[in-house]
């Protein structure tokens, strides 16, 4: 199974956005994902106020079934799908919040939706998830969503295992040794690797993440110098993480918030400065 990135190409009231979505299927064609991608771009066009729509979308392939990254181009179309022209919409910094959720409600991510109606917002910033055919469409929208199979990709943490020594070398990168395999090896030899290290109440520059390149299960050394003091690491412990794909049980209308985004005709934000110096 390989994750893919799905992202509406989204503009409005003289400024542009994306809105991204990832999703785990069996590997295949990016025109076969694209297609797939597309069955959701109609339906989230009527959550658009009529000054809105989407002028593309694309999609890409990010990890492999190991979960390693996919250096590969992006299926690109363009569009021209107005928004749902019996609504105004709200002002482009007004975003809702859709809160994807797992099976089991333990799990989370948030999603910012730009662009709705104008109207299911009420005095106070409430919203009125009953407006009009507000509801039914957003369902439509969800269901588009869900047959797609979105979610979200995270990392979970190992088993936790005993530092035996961290010993600093001469050019200042530091070895640590473990009591027990802590790293795997992947296809093609190891790689730079996320490493958390809880140093058992003593303060030490090694705490927290760092990145180190493991030599073998038990022994990595840090990518970058740190300066360290010899100190005995009784006690300390270590941790890997693993890219997993959570997919999303629920898709719910959480609340309408202001975040403001989006640059000027999807212009970034470098190439405004760049204009402004002139």
């Amino acid at each position: 199974m390989s994750v893919y990135k799905g992202q509406y190409i989204c503009e409005g009231k003289g400024r542009g956005w994306t809105e991204t979505w990832y999703w785990e299927a069996s590997a295949s064609t990016l025109d076969t994902q694209g297609t797939r991608f597309e069955g959701t771009v109609a339906t989230r066009r009527l959550l658009f106020g009529k000054e809105y729509g989407i002028k593309g979308y694309r999609v890409s392939e990010e990890l492999n079934g190991a979960f390693e990254p996919v250096l590969n181009d992006s299926w690109l179309r363009h569009v021209e799908y107005l928004g749902f022209q019996s609504e105004p919409g709200w002002e482009q910094d007004l975003a809702l919040v859709v809160k994807a959720q797992n099976s089991t409600r333990t799990q989370r991510r948030n999603t910012y939706m730009r662009g709705c109606w104008d109207k299911i917002e009420e005095d106070g910033g409430n919203l009125n998830k009953a407006y009009g055919t507000w509801g039914t469409k957003f369902s439509a929208w969800a269901a588009t969503m869900f047959e797609l199979g979105v979610g979200w990709v995270h990392r979970t943490p190992s088993p936790s295992v005993v530092i035996n020594s961290a010993i600093q070398n001469l050019d200042n990168r530091v070895t640590i040794t473990t009591a027990a395999p802590l790293f795997t090896l992947p296809p093609g030899g190891y790689k730079p690797t996320r490493v958390n290290i809880r140093s058992a109440g003593i303060k030490s520059v090694l705490s927290g993440i760092q990145i180190v390149l493991p030599s073998s299960t038990t022994v990595a050394q840090t990518v970058k110098p740190l300066a360290i003091f010899p100190q005995a690491t009784v006690g300390w412990l270590a941790n890997t993480f693993a890219l997993s794909f959570t997919p999303a049980a629920f898709l719910e209308q959480a609340f309408v918030t202001r975040r403001p985004a989006g640059s000027p005709l999807l212009e970034s934000v470098g190439r405004q400065k760049a204009k402004a110096r002139g």
